[in-house]
């Protein structure tokens, strides 16, 4: 039998192999899984190079799975994602009280959403939220509850979820932030406070605020009691969707 040792590199080309006589059998597995068709992270995907030109790569963490093609010098996405929109990179619940409740290890995304449920304050308070451990004075914020007057902070040292204190629970509150690391990180919250029964109306809070940092992207997500507040009560939540 005739081996690869036995010829050349370059010497047999496409003309001298006749049509249709190389079937997908006759091309090893690994050809295609090791080298044409590839799969991994996207951080290990190969440089685009005309070596690999037509080759497909799927990025298994790129939102839930992406398929990129190489056209010899760049990597071309060819396909939806397997997760196009809003995925879920985080959650932390609090199993007994305490001042924070943290979701860390945050993957980069462009557009972030913060779901929160506040179970309650050991003592009158108004949650703040603080990105990156930051606890200085790099934050602004203006709040209202209904249609009470707005409350304005600022060089504060967190995003307030409200503007009146409380120590009953807070149903639900969301925030959506821009998450962009060379841009001051602007964020918009809505949520109600006070009732999660049918025969008394909540109250409705709502939220805007600024981390003023432009040198990194939110990577960690801190619901803090706030000043008064004592502790966060078990059961509160705080879940952190992303896109990009």
């Amino acid at each position: 039998a005739v081996g690869s040792s036995e010829i050349a590199a370059d010497a047999v080309t496409t003309a001298e192999i006749l049509a249709n006589t190389v079937a997908i059998g006759d091309i090893a597995q690994s050809v295609w899984s090791g080298s044409a068709h590839q799969e991994g992270t996207l951080a290990a995907r190969p440089a685009a190079a005309a070596s690999n030109n037509g080759f497909l790569y799927f990025a298994t963490d790129d939102n839930g799975g992406t398929l990129y093609r190489s056209n010899g010098s760049s990597w071309t996405k060819v396909a939806a994602s397997a997760t196009s929109s809003w995925q879920k990179l985080g959650e932390a619940s609090l199993s007994t009280a305490a001042s924070d409740v943290t979701v860390s290890g945050l993957p980069p995304r462009k557009h972030l959403q913060i779901r929160i449920r506040i179970a309650g304050y050991s003592s009158s308070g108004i949650a703040r939220l603080r990105f990156n451990g930051d606890t200085g004075t790099n934050y602004s914020d203006k709040r209202q509850d209904d249609a009470a007057a707005v409350v304005s902070s600022t060089s504060t040292n967190g995003i307030r979820v409200a503007a009146a204190g409380t120590s009953a629970a807070r149903g639900i509150i969301v925030f959506d932030v821009i998450n962009e690391a060379t841009r001051a990180k602007s964020a918009i919250g809505q949520g109600h406070s006070t009732s999660e029964v049918a025969t008394i109306a909540p109250i409705l809070n709502r939220s805007a605020g600024v981390w003023a940092n432009t040198t990194s992207q939110i990577d960690s997500v801190t619901l803090n009691v706030g000043t008064g507040g004592g502790n966060l009560l078990a059961g509160t939540e705080v879940t952190v969707f992303g896109s990009n």
